[in-house]
């Protein structure tokens, strides 16, 4: 890891809590230049009933724990049941015990990192930038749980502009409902904006959208952000903060394409209450909706509705698939161009291999628009 890197996770651990679980203060005296440094919150705890009751109403992100001889067995038991309350929580041992055992166990119990009295402050760092390497890859979309905002966009961001491998990401855009994954790099970025240079192809195909999706293997989330600017010559992109995504389109399993104009889906609620809501794009298993603020209150996440997909797939009157079907509201969300609910059903097999015919064509229709626009 470069000098850039280090201060970038330094600067996050900083955010992130620690508490120090020894008899003495070794631990604290040995190292403390380097936890003045690397944690602002430090809480210092000599009793078990303490730490017991301090995670009660604290969350916990480093333990930094002394593993004495005679009570190895038990402080094992003690990281497995406050582990039981904070999966995230990062332990690191402390210990003059030099048996393979010992380590063997540490690893089964996955503590993070052994502290020797041959090591150190340059081995604590490592492990410490180790984790949070780790937790930014494998976790990050916790730290946007209500009681866990933590690391912020910019804190992804710094982290990925502080290296020049990092600075190479995915730019996902959608051509009516077909994701387009193209490589690009992070050029600078500011608290308000990020500018990328971007794929000449993809600039191409970007008339069509107002959002774009970040992602990189460094981080266990994408980037939804609002474009504001396109430079065709020189192939940049200027992008607005949005929000931070766990999941998106590129994943999924089975491919969704958006219906022609006119396409609608009918949510029957409940006796003599519908809502027809313009379809965006539709799967075999999916459609997502636009719906209007006024209705999006009705529409209860995981509750069951009736629905009938009237999906057109040609420019010739009363060419209609009609699909009747029992569906969950498996999300709702607000995006830059409104509000939008995702609804999940099991189809019937015919109705199913019905639908999949309907999308492969027009897949192949929207394909061939695409190539078009590629090639112009």
């Amino acid at each position: 890891m470069n000098k850039d890197s280090t201060l970038i996770i330094s600067k996050i651990s900083r955010k992130l809590n620690l508490t120090i679980y020894e008899s003495k203060r070794n631990i604290l005296q040995k190292y403390s230049d380097f936890i003045v440094a690397s944690f602002e919150h430090v809480t210092l705890i000599h009793d078990e009933v303490e730490l017991l009751e301090h995670i009660k109403t604290n969350q916990i992100d480093f333990l930094f724990i002394e593993m004495n001889n005679d009570c190895n067995a038990h402080n094992f038991s003690l990281i497995k049941s406050l582990r039981a309350n904070n999966p995230l929580l990062k332990t690191i041992a402390f210990t003059n015990n030099i048996k393979p055992e010992f380590y063997e166990k540490c690893f089964k119990n996955k503590i993070s990192g052994v502290m020797g009295d041959t090591n150190d402050t340059y081995d604590l760092k490592e492990y410490i930038k180790n984790e949070l390497e780790d937790l930014l890859l494998t976790n990050t979309h916790k730290f946007q749980e209500e009681n866990y905002k933590k690391i912020d966009l910019i804190d992804c961001l710094s982290y990925l502009n502080s290296d020049d491998k990092k600075r190479k990401v995915s730019l996902i855009s959608h051509y009516r409902g077909i994701p387009i994954v193209r490589s690009a790099k992070i050029l600078n970025f500011n608290d308000n904006e990020l500018e990328i240079q971007a794929d000449k192809i993809q600039i191409k195909t970007l008339n069509s959208t107002d959002h774009v999706v970040v992602s990189s293997i460094h981080l266990g989330l994408e980037l939804y952000l609002k474009i504001l600017n396109i430079n065709s010559v020189t192939s940049t992109i200027k992008l607005q903060y949005s929000k931070f995504l766990s999941s998106y389109i590129h994943r999924r399993k089975n491919p969704r394409v958006e219906p022609k104009v006119g396409s609608n889906a009918t949510v029957i609620i409940r006796n003599n209450h519908n809502l027809k809501l313009d379809i965006l794009n539709v799967s075999i298993d999916h459609v997502l909706c636009k719906v209007s603020d006024r209705f999006l209150d009705e529409l209860k996440v995981q509750s069951q509705v009736e629905i009938h997909l009237d999906c057109k797939f040609t420019s010739q009157r009363h060419s209609f698939i009609i699909i009747k079907t029992k569906a969950i509201v498996k999300d709702k969300f607000s995006t830059i161009n409104g509000n939008k609910v995702l609804f999940k059903y099991d189809l019937s097999f015919n109705d199913k291999k019905i639908l999949d015919e309907f999308i492969s064509k027009r897949s192949k229709e929207v394909l061939l628009e695409l190539k078009n626009i590629i090639v112009s």
